[in-house]
């Protein structure tokens, strides 16, 4: 089976979120920042309330809550932008270049302007499938991002890589929120 395809900034872009939000150390740091200032501001709230100025007490509390409610939709609008410009940085050298995968039952070939790759198929780890895409991973945890527009026939593509004896993880629910 050979798939040919060229990825945009895009389909780079929605590999790092998904990554990002299966990272547990990713999504541990953004919940230690989500309660940590808030409690930092609370605690100074209460007690500049008690000691020095009840209204800049209020507020230093208020500021906490604030934060806690609105803190996790930032930090997604933060990492999106992040990603965004790192993509952009390290990866536009390889928008819009000619990206070929043949997979053979010993071995997956895949080949770029400046690179060829031969992969023993026992590497392959899983395969992930998100909505409009497919990321075949390896157990290096490299992933080829591959869009499902692609690919002719999805239930041969799935049933070429489950010849392989690869974990399939079906994301079709999952989305960038």
């Amino acid at each position: 089976m050979k798939i040919n395809y060229k990825l945009k900034l895009s389909d780079f872009l929605e590999y790092q979120l998904y990554a990002s939000s299966k990272s547990k150390l990713h999504n541990k740091t953004i919940k230690r920042t989500q309660f940590f200032v808030p409690v930092v501001y609370i605690i100074l709230g209460i007690y500049i309330f008690l000691t020095l100025n009840r209204v800049i007490g209020i507020i230093s509390i208020l500021l906490g809550l604030l934060w806690y409610i609105f803190y996790p939709k930032y930090a997604k609008r933060r990492n999106k932008k992040h990603f965004e410009k790192h993509i952009i940085e390290n990866y536009s050298n390889r928008v819009d270049k000619l990206i070929e995968l043949e997979f053979t039952p010993q071995f997956m070939f895949e080949k770029e302007l400046t690179s060829e790759s031969k992969i023993m198929v026992q590497e392959i780890d899983k395969l992930i499938e998100l909505k409009d895409y497919f990321f075949v991973q390896l157990k290096s945890k490299l992933t080829f991002v591959i869009p499902k527009h692609a690919i002719s026939d999805e239930n041969i593509f799935k049933k070429k890589i489950s010849e392989y004896d690869v974990d399939y993880v079906n994301e079709l629910s999952w989305k960038w929120e």
